[in-house]
């Protein structure tokens, strides 16, 4: 490969610009999604499961300072209200502990779009320079992309890797989350047909 300036048609060059502001464009699109996933279900389920807390904390003491209401049906409801906290303090970890998960993902889906426009940069000046180039050398210049990208490809791999697992990770905890939540309400029901 030569070190001399490679003469690229204005038309090629508007093209690969506007191609390159498209990437641009979808890249902040992403960027933008990834801002805007703070507000989601787990952040709601965690506000009424902190809520809920605070009811079952005040009614426990509520049981708990009347010497005549930790007898007969009513000391039973006090293991019913130990048992409800116990549901929706879990309930509102996995919660938590998904929101992380979802933060991360967005994070991962960022950097993975970052390498993503580089590749594009990449791939797309080299299209455009290659056709400018003389035939004979154009070896060089397939080298040269392969070489480039090989590190961004890679690093999107990992990227890919890590969004996956956390994934799975977040869906488990998601799980988890509405679960204890219903198992916790459920008992809240149980609870309500034994003072009916």
């Amino acid at each position: 490969m030569s070190d001399e300036t490679i003469d690229i048609p204005f038309t090629e060059k508007n093209e690969l610009v506007a191609e390159l502001r498209a990437a641009h464009s979808e890249h902040k699109n992403v960027l933008r999604r990834s801002i805007e996933s703070s507000a989601n279900f787990y952040e709601k389920l965690a506000a009424i499961d902190a809520g809920s807390l605070a009811i079952v904390a005040s009614i426990g003491l509520a049981v708990t300072a009347k010497p005549e209401l930790r007898l007969g049906v009513f000391g039973g409801l006090a293991h019913g209200i130990v048992v409800i906290a116990v549901l929706l303090w879990v309930s509102l970890v996995c919660a938590v502990i998904h929101n992380f998960f979802v933060v991360r993902i967005t994070k991962l889906e960022t950097a993975y779009s970052d390498v993503e426009l580089v590749i594009t940069i990449m791939t797309r000046t080299l299209s455009v320079v290659r056709k400018a180039f003389p035939e004979g050398d154009r070896s060089q210049l397939d080298r040269l992309e392969v070489t480039a990208c090989a590190e961004p490809i890679l690093e999107q791999q990992h990227i890919g890797t890590r969004s996956k697992l956390s994934r799975g990770l977040a869906t488990a905890l998601g799980y988890a989350s509405m679960l204890t939540f219903v198992a916790a309400y459920s008992a809240v029901m149980i609870c309500m047909l034994f003072l009916w």
